[in-house]
This record gives structure tokens, C-alpha cells and sequence, in this order.
């Protein structure tokens, strides 16, 4: 039988954490599978109460680290322990911030692997506050012209928001952002893509990484940003490797959305500064690596 380890980043938002494991323990029909949690150094001490709770549940584990060090180094530490310690065949990855539904997911998800020999698979993810579909986060490979064109356009995001702070402007930032957001209410969410698609990149809030994927990488998300952007670096790695990615809504999962960085910016000014410095050097990171791999589309890779 296959082992399944299913590996959470924890931060803050214990009630969250919690209702994903438990969502795992009601869905998982599935005798093989453990849970890794790995706390991203709560600052709140919600770490130390999940080891507690979970200390004699026999397919918990709980790491604890000594820093925060991001989405995607916190992730690889449960990745690395996922596949050398427990010697997991398939490892998932979700969101501390979803919730699963489907009764099927693992047996489908490795049906699903014998069917088309996948490197990564995404499920159908529902937003559970717009049910909007998540998935593909894009239906290709990003290209070098619009990884320069999203550079530009964060640059000049960055330097409004500095102009905001220094001419304090965070109420009528706050109060065009919500008249924005009226509009956008207005229009029809997102619908389901109902076929399966391939070479998509997948929305990160639940990815589950296949044999193939573990045999070849040591870490499931690229380590080097702190978080954001994750989902094309690794669509990057993905494609170079000439692993298949896909997306395949027979399986389903919630996504609650920002629960974890919800608590650490208060203010909506303070959350646009955040998501603007770290996914500037995600983008650049990732530029950095089509630079080296003269890569300019995913043709370079055929």
C-alpha cells in the first residue's frame, strides 16, 4: 500500500489548523496516511498547543521550529520529514486554511497517477467566501516577458504604497479599496473547469506531489522566497524536469482563505506593503532563474 503524509504550515491560527486536521481525520478513508505540522514559530504559542493535543495521536506529528522562516521553507521542512523519515509514496500538501470534503481524495488521487503518471496534481479548490474555483491558477507556464512586466508593475505598486505612508493616506486607500471591492462582488465568480487539464500552474493551496516528484526533489516548493510566487517557481522545476502537472476536479477541497498573514497585518496598507516586498523577490528570483536557463517560453523545454 502506498504511505500518504499530508503536511500542514502552521501559523496563529490554531481553530484553522485544527478544523484541516480534523477535515483529514473525518475524509481520509484511507488506512496509510500520517499528518505532519509543522509551526512556523507562532508567536501567539498556538504551536506548543497543537504538540500538546496531538502528542499521543499516532499518525500526528508536530515539528516545531525555532524561526519563522516563510511559506516555503516552513513546507519543506514537513516535505523533508515526510519523505525520509515516514518514507511517504505520495505527500500532500494543503493549506492550513482548507478543509477537505471528498471521501475519495487519496484513492482518486493515486488513481490518478496510474492513469497519467503525474509529477504534481491540483484538486478543484472552492473559495468558501466567494465559491469562486481556484484551480488552474494559470492554464500556462508564466513567460519571461510577463515575469518582467510583473516586476515593473510591483516596483510601481511599491512606491505608491511609500508615498501613501508618507502622506498618510490609509483611510482613503482603505475606502476606495472597499468601493472596489463592492464592484466586484457584482460579477459572477470564477466557474469549475470540469475537464481535466495538463501543464497548468496550480493554485498552491493544495498540491499533492506524486513518486515521481519525490524521487527527483528534496524540497517541494523552490526555497529561496520567503512566500509568494511559489506556484510558478515551482511549475518552473516541474517543466524542467519534464514532470507532468495536472489538474483533475474529481477531487475537491475548501480553501477559507488568508487566515494565517490576516493575522500578522492588521490593515489593509500594512498587507499590500507585505504581499509588495516579498513577491517583488519571488519574481525576481524567479526571473533570476530564466536568466540562467536562457528560457523565454515553455517551447524551450520541448
Amino acid at each position: 500500500m502506498n504511505k500518504i503524509v499530508f503536511v500542514i504550515l502552521h501559523f496563529n491560527a490554531m481553530q484553522i489548523t485544527i478544523e484541516c486536521i480534523e477535515s483529514i481525520f473525518k475524509f481520509a478513508r484511507y488506512d496509510y496516511y500520517s499528518i505532519v505540522v509543522v509551526d512556523n514559530k507562532s508567536p501567539n504559542g498556538t504551536g506548543i498547543s497543537l504538540k500538546e493535543k496531538y502528542l499521543n495521536h499516532p499518525k500526528v506529528h508536530v515539528i516545531l521550529l525555532d524561526e519563522n522562516i516563510g511559506f516555503a521553507k516552513g513546507n519543506n521542512v514537513g516535505y523533508k520529514y515526510a519523505k525520509e523519515t515516514l518514507e511517504a509514496d505520495f505527500i500532500i500538501i494543503p493549506n492550513n486554511d482548507t478543509e477537505f470534503i471528498d471521501d475519495h481524495f487519496i484513492d482518486n488521487a493515486i488513481r490518478i497517477f496510474n492513469e497519467s503518471a503525474y509529477g504534481i496534481l491540483g484538486p478543484n479548490i472552492i473559495s468558501a467566501r466567494t465559491g469562486a474555483h481556484q484551480n488552474p491558477h494559470k492554464k500556462e507556464l508564466v513567460t519571461r516577458e510577463k515575469v518582467v512586466k510583473a516586476i515593473r508593475h510591483y516596483k510601481n505598486e511599491r512606491i505608491k504604497h511609500l508615498l501613501m505612508s508618507i502622506f498618510n493616506f490609509p483611510a482613503m486607500h482603505n475606502y476606495l479599496r472597499k468601493m472596489k471591492k463592492a464592484v466586484k462582488s457584482e460579477k459572477v465568480s470564477r466557474g469549475k473547469i470540469t475537464e481535466q487539464m495538463t501543464n497548468v500552474t496550480l493554485f498552491g493551496a493544495c498540491i499533492v506531489y506524486s513518486p515521481l516528484f519525490i524521487e527527483k526533489f528534496n524540497y517541494a516548493f523552490y526555497p529561496e522566497p520567503f512566500m509568494y510566487y511559489d506556484e510558478d517557481l515551482l511549475h518552473y522545476a516541474c517543466a524542467k524536469q519534464h514532470l507532468k502537472v495536472i489538474y483533475d476536479p474529481s477531487i475537491t477541497i475548501y480553501h477559507k482563505e488568508k487566515q494565517a498573514t490576516q493575522t500578522i497585518n492588521r490593515t489593509y496598507l500594512k498587507q499590500r506593503k507585505f504581499v509588495n516586498k516579498h513577491i517583488t523577490n519571488s519574481i525576481k528570483i524567479l526571473y533570476r532563474l530564466m536568466k540562467e536557463d536562457n528560457y523565454y517560453s515553455i517551447n524551450d523545454f520541448k
